[in-house]
């Protein structure tokens, strides 16, 4: 289990192979900051295969006290591309914890190279999950 940090601000981002447990890992870890009262940013950047995702948990999860930056405005099976809102771009501008969830693969970690100050981030953390 990871350690919850005692850090004023984390960012995690969760990547791996395709169904490894991404997006679960995400939630459960969004869910714990949420539960100890912190604000917690639980970003939704799967372009890679945008049916397997947060979205479906959105409502759900903000009512844990989890806030949910996920793509609404079009999604389904690559039809609609990979469109990416400002929100998403802009995440890390937000306050409080961020934890971003992306799509599996190299492919899923190249979508970082579009979220605004990334390269930045002092408090960036990858954890790769492994199933």
């Amino acid at each position: 289990m990871l350690k919850m940090s005692d850090k004023t601000r984390i960012v995690e981002v969760f990547a791996g192979a395709y169904a490894s447990g991404k997006s679960e890992s995400a939630i459960n870890r969004a869910l714990q900051y949420a539960e100890r009262g912190e604000r917690i940013t639980l970003v939704d950047l799967d372009t890679v295969e945008p049916a397997y995702c947060v979205r479906p948990l959105l409502r759900e999860l903000e009512g844990l006290g989890v806030d949910v930056i996920a793509q609404t405005d079009c999604f389904g099976f690559g039809e609609a591309g990979s469109y990416v809102s400002p929100l998403q771009l802009n995440c890390l501008s937000r306050e409080g914890n961020i934890i971003i969830d992306v799509g599996y693969g190299a492919s899923g970690l190249d979508t970082l190279e579009i979220v605004n100050g990334i390269e930045d981030e002092q408090d960036l953390k990858i954890y790769l999950i492994v199933n």
